[in-house]
């Protein structure tokens, strides 16, 4: 009997002292090392975030600063690449480095000569032979689309060389038409990087609108090479 009595005992104890030990541990946690932690004021905090850059993500993930846009002075537009690079030759000969860029974000006519289809692939083929044979130099047979196995004899952006065009191939006995479609405007721009030149002065625009009536200059990002 006197052994349960003692084992009651013993049992008591050990809960006790369990007890005591988780009580202990919910008092006093585990400290941290002052090497892994620092203390700041919540006024030092905001001062620390004011100083620091604004961020963003690029598309691979990494982050670069907002603020780090690169300006440049934008000149144009050029109507074509000829244009372009003589612009580019007198904005240069000033001791400007320049780089230049294309867009498409604009639409303009187009106006499309061509034979309409024939109603079999032996009456086209026949078609294309009398094209050749006239001594036609530009022409292609359209595979696919709304105008498919119809003849086009030349695409142009302005209506009165596809007329001429027209003239030249009925006088060769032919019976085309023209077509009128939308095509993508293709405009050139030169930049330079705004901090490294100047803006350009009015003599220097006035010359360069001998190219290009609409030719004008403005700040904005970089675009081309010079946004690299």
């Amino acid at each position: 009997m006197k052994w349960i009595i003692y084992l009651i005992i013993l049992l008591n104890i050990g809960f006790f002292a369990w007890h005591f030990r988780t009580d202990m541990l919910r008092e006093h946690p585990t400290p941290v090392a002052m090497s892994s932690a620092r203390l700041v004021l919540l006024s030092e905090y905001e001062a620390e975030q004011a100083k620091a850059p604004l961020k963003e993500h690029s598309a691979n993930g990494a982050t670069l600063p907002v603020n780090e846009v690169i300006e440049c002075m934008t000149l144009g537009p050029f109507a074509d690449e000829r244009q372009m690079q003589a612009g580019q030759e007198q904005v240069t000969a000033s001791g400007y480095t320049v780089n230049h860029y294309l867009t498409r974000d604009k639409l303009r006519d187009g106006f499309w000569v061509m034979l309409d289809p024939e109603a079999t692939a032996e009456a086209t083929k026949q078609r294309l032979a009398s094209v050749k044979k006239a001594g036609i130099k530009e022409y292609f047979l359209i595979l696919k689309g709304e105008y498919r196995n119809a003849i086009s004899l030349g695409l142009f952006s302005k209506p009165d060389l596809a007329k001429r065009r027209l003239d030249t191939l009925v006088e060769k006995g032919f019976k085309p038409r023209i077509v009128q479609v939308t095509l993508p405007k293709r405009e050139y721009w030169l930049e330079w990087v705004k901090g490294k030149f100047p803006p350009l002065n009015d003599a220097a625009i006035t010359a360069l609108r001998a190219l290009n009536e609409d030719i004008g200059q403005t700040a904005r990002p970089c675009v081309g090479e010079s946004a690299r």
